[in-house]
């Protein structure tokens, strides 16, 4: 690469483009080129590569990499069309082979497109998406919901008619994953866009491995897209995570539990709905005069943080309580659990639980690892 890569520790994330952190012992606020959520690779201590800016820019410097425990993540969204390029070009990929890039920023309609590539009088449309997000065996996109994405799915799907093919493609930024899947947990409207219309459109996800250094990378494939998984695991049903802040600690009277002292700080809830799952988290985002669930009274003196789905068509809430116990700095016995053999369904956490690696980990094995071991991937 022509630009020296400078190496700083991530502190924080500012907001969604902006982010703090440490190099040489100093201070930084950098240029964060991604608008995605980034939760297992945005942790305090991550280490980071940046690059400098030009003068003309706000930031003096920009976000280029993160280092995931020894696998070289990139983040720079923009970079990633250079990749997509080489691979194109050197004929890496079969379904592009033999064609030449005829444009790059392509309009079309009311969306623009990475690439138009032609071959002869055959022509395709494609375009280009960075994936960060893999456990294991299994990578996913998006991490974070993408109506831009649906939009691109839904107007590649449409060119078929016109003489035109369109096609997407997904650079998986780790070699040792076999396997990509939607990200149907956070982003079902995408995933399930990407599911109907995947006989109308070229889907290909490839791996890439990067050197230490990011001076270079290695092409690792493709990867398997097992629709079958996707079959049967996506839909509105399944289990999730609750997350609250308590800002003050205070007694609080949980129906038949009676009165509680409740610390302040972070709370994790395990829920489930096996069907109208995402229902149930929306009626978790209000404050309820009429309390039904335990969680109700809780959620009427704390804020809303988040709540994650993780959709599947098996019973794994009691599974999810046990793993939050072990990462958590206490549990509040007997809440949420008056149909099961569980001490606790909700537990305390002192930090946010977005920046625990534990918590992160949690997460990842139930969304995306799990799926490995149940399917034998």
């Amino acid at each position: 690469m022509e630009d020296r890569l400078i190496k700083g520790v991530f502190q924080k994330r500012i907001n969604r483009f902006v982010v703090e952190c440490v190099m040489d012992g100093q201070k930084e606020i950098a240029y964060l080129p991604n608008p995605g959520r980034l939760y297992e690779l945005l942790l305090p201590g991550m280490e980071l590569y940046l690059k400098r800016n030009s003068s003309h820019s706000s930031f003096k410097y920009r976000v280029f990499g993160i280092n995931k425990d020894g696998i070289k993540v990139l983040v720079d969204t923009h970079h990633t069309n250079h990749v997509a390029r080489e691979l194109i070009v050197r004929g890496y990929i079969d379904s592009f082979r033999g064609y030449k890039i005829l444009q790059e920023e392509v309009k079309y309609d009311d969306s623009r497109f990475d690439f138009l590539l032609g071959n002869g009088s055959k022509k395709i449309l494609l375009e280009v998406k960075s994936c960060t997000l893999f456990g294991d065996k299994t990578a996913m996109f998006p991490d974070a919901i993408s109506e831009r994405a649906k939009r691109h799915i839904l107007t590649l799907s449409k060119i078929n008619d016109r003489g035109t093919n369109g096609a997407i493609l997904f650079v998986i930024n780790s070699a040792l994953v076999k396997y990509f899947l939607p990200e149907y947990h956070t982003d079902p409207e995408f995933s399930d866009t990407l599911y109907f219309l995947k006989d109308k459109i070229i889907i290909k996800a490839v791996k890439i491995n990067w050197s230490y250094d990011f001076s270079g990378w290695k092409y690792g494939g493709e990867a398997e897209i097992p629709w079958g998984v996707f079959e049967r695991e996506r839909g509105g049903r399944g289990a999730y995570i609750l997350g609250l802040f308590l800002p003050s600690s205070r007694d609080i009277s949980i129906g038949g539990l009676g009165k509680i002292h409740f610390r302040n700080g972070y709370y994790l809830y395990a829920g489930s709905a096996m069907k109208n799952l995402d229902r149930r988290m929306r009626r978790h985002r209000k404050i309820f005069r009429k309390v039904f669930w335990h969680i109700d009274y809780l959620r009427n003196f704390s804020d809303f943080k988040f709540c994650m789905p993780v959709r599947t068509e098996d019973r794994i809430e009691c599974e999810i309580g046990a793993m939050l116990k072990e990462c958590a700095d206490g549990i509040i016995e007997g809440f949420g659990c008056s149909d099961c053999n569980c001490r606790s369904h909700l537990f305390w956490m002192r930090d946010d639980p977005l920046s625990e690696r534990s918590f992160i980990n949690i997460l990842q094995y139930f969304r995306i690892d799990r799926l490995d071991r149940k399917y034998n991937l």
